[in-house]
């Protein structure tokens, strides 16, 4: 693939938020001849890198619900077993 290719992929995987590609497309970066070319790489990687820390704050997140949730479900359980 083409430097050129690589950054219009890039910039689609990122348009669709599609980290995998995203992923994928770090693990096979080109070697960028043009500086603006390498600008725009970097750009592209240090927005990646933005998102996919978002999303692991989010997950981490929604964990912290999902275990307060299941947490209320056991006590909210062990009230109607002691009041049966």
């Amino acid at each position: 693939m083409s430097n050129e290719g690589w950054l219009t992929e890039f910039k689609i995987a990122l348009v669709d938020d599609d980290r995998e590609k995203m992923i994928e497309l770090n693990e096979n970066l080109p070697t960028f001849e043009k500086i603006e070319q390498m600008k725009e790489a970097q750009a592209y990687i240090a927005e990646a890198i933005r998102r996919l820390h978002s999303s692991r704050e989010e997950v981490r997140s929604n964990m912290k619900k999902l275990q307060k949730t299941k947490s209320f479900l056991k006590s909210s359980d062990r009230i109607r077993i002691a009041y049966s």
